[in-house]
């Protein structure tokens, strides 16, 4: 069975619009997280720990993602 692409309706690109924005807003809150943690860390090994426990790694990125 083939299905045929249809152009993308007004909602279905405001969905993707408004989800771009929010994954950017994420990524920037993580960085902002990073960031903080790694301001109160005591040294690498205690940032790692801290990170870990927020699921986060030193790129801001989710842990295993």
């Amino acid at each position: 069975m083939r299905s045929e692409r249809r152009p993308l309706s007004l909602e279905t690109s405001e969905f993707a619009r408004a989800r771009a924005s929010a994954e950017v807003g994420l990524r920037t809150q993580r960085d902002q997280a990073v960031r903080t943690v790694a301001g109160k860390a005591h040294d690498a090994q205690d940032l790692r720990g801290l990170l870990a426990m927020l699921g986060l790694d030193a790129a801001g990125q989710r842990a295993g993602a």
